[in-house]
């Protein structure tokens, strides 16, 4: 059976360093959202956060904010055992797909922040994520 060769360490800080601003993208979004659907609500003089938390949950465009976190929970687990190269590659391609659906060939539409484009906290995490991508450009496959 071949070796699986280890991610280099600057490999596996750049995935960590990735991952962290993941999670801030996905933060930032979720606030914005929420203010957005706090707004909206406020509209049709909605009773509770309740109300407000329930139609984020269940508005299409929030998928996204779910598969945000998910990619997280996939570089928690993979940060948290031995990460292999190929691993880490994956990782960087799934994070690539996901913030930049033109390239993997995805409507447009799957891409949120376009509609959030107004909140500076979206849009700084945002950027660092395509700037830390560039430098983990050279670990893809």
């Amino acid at each position: 059976m071949p070796s699986v060769k280890s991610a280099p360490p600057a490999l596996q800080e750049g995935l960590k360093h990735l991952r962290d601003e993941l999670y801030k993208l996905h933060e930032a979004m979720h606030e914005a959202e929420q203010s957005a659907v706090a707004t909206e609500l406020e509209l049709v003089q909605a009773a509770s956060a309740r109300e407000s938390v329930d139609a984020q949950y269940h508005d299409p465009s929030s998928g996204w904010l779910r598969e945000l976190l998910a990619l997280v929970a996939r570089f928690d687990a993979a940060l948290g055992s031995s990460l292999s190269r190929e691993d880490g590659a994956g990782l960087i391609d799934e994070t690539r797909a996901l913030v930049l659906p033109e390239e993997a060939g995805l409507p447009g539409e799957r891409r949120p922040m376009a509609k959030l484009t107004g909140d500076s906290g979206v849009s700084a995490a945002y950027n660092r994520i395509l700037e830390l991508l560039g430098g983990l450009e050279r670990y893809r496959q």
